[in-house]
Order: structure tokens, then C-alpha cells, then sequence
């Protein structure tokens, strides 16, 4: 039942799909054993900017947020300042904020490099209603993944090529 409830978001994401179908047993138990999930209030605070990530968040409902800090750096190292105002003249939010601060979309993955590298969060994420999550803890699923050799073998393939792009 875990399995049929959690198995559509998780399919949504290209990694776990290709995982489903590189061994079965090993998806029923990151479906089962290894996904938590969660419920969140309106205004609760989910992660802050620069803490270190120990779990992937899925968004199954609800209304939640993201404030993207990578965008304010880029802006103070050169972009234009007039931008970074939070509000425009008719008290809306500026262009650049919105930017910034986005809505997340259902079935949204995020924190996934925290299962390749070390990771620090790039931003805040918020509930902005009743939100429901799946929680997905990193050292779990490597030592799953250790239990599964097929599963390490394509691990290990798909984190060097993540490194690879984290690092040009």
C-alpha cells in the first residue's frame, strides 16, 4: 500500500524511475522502509540557507516556497542593485523577488545532491499552507544501497556524473 501511495512521486523523478527498474525489491523498500512522511502548518519553516542537508524533500500537496540566495549573490556581485528592491511602487513584489521566492510545484524533488556530496542548503523553504512531505534521510539510502549491488553499481555512476556537474 506505502508502495502505491509513494511510488508516483518518487516515479516522477528520472533517478528513481530508472532505480524501479533496475531492481524492484530495492524500490518497494526506499517506498516502505526508507520514506517518511510529514505534515506542515502554514508559515513553518522546512530548512534555512547554509545548514547542512541530511534528507530529500518530496512535495506531494500543499502550497510551499523557496527562496533561492544563489540569485541575491549574483545580483550584490555585479547584477543591478536597483533590481533587489522587495517591493515595487504599487506594493507589489518586484520582479526580482519573484524570482527569488517561488512557489514549489507538487511532486517537486529537492535536496537531491545531498545523496552524492556533502550539501549545504542554497535557500529557505517554507509552508504557505497545510503541506504534505515525503522526507527521504541520506545515510538510509546509502546504507540501502549498499545492501544492493546492481543499485550501487548505477549509484555510483549517476553520483560521478553529478559531481561532474557540480564541479565546472
Amino acid at each position: 500500500l506505502l508502495q502505491e501511495a509513494r511510488g508516483p512521486i518518487l516515479l516522477s523523478q528520472l533517478l528513481f524511475a530508472a532505480v524501479k527498474k533496475c531492481n524492484l525489491r530495492f524500490f518497494e523498500r526506499l517506498c516502505c522502509d526508507l520514506l517518511h512522511s510529514t505534515t506542515v502548518l502554514p508559515d513553518d519553516h522546512i530548512f534555512s540557507v547554509a545548514v547542512l542537508c541530511l534528507q530529500v524533500y518530496f512535495v506531494v500537496a500543499g502550497e510551499t516556497t523557496y527562496f533561492a540566495y544563489t540569485g541575491v549573490a549574483s545580483v550584490l556581485m555585479g547584477g543591478d542593485s536597483n533590481n533587489m528592491n522587495a517591493m515595487n511602487s504599487g506594493g507589489e513584489m518586484s520582479d526580482f523577488h519573484k524570482k527569488l521566492h517561488r512557489g514549489v510545484p507538487e511532486g517537486t524533488c529537492l535536496c537531491e545532491p545531498a545523496l552524492w556530496v556533502r550539501w549545504l542548503h542554497r535557500g529557505d523553504f517554507d509552508a504557505t499552507s497545510q503541506a504534505s512531505l515525503l522526507l527521504l534521510e541520506v545515510n538510509a539510502f546509502e546504507d540501502l544501497i549498499s545492501s544492493y549491488l546492481t543499485v550501487k553499481i548505477a549509484m555510483r555512476v549517476h553520483a560521478a556524473r553529478w559531481v561532474r556537474q557540480l564541479n565546472e
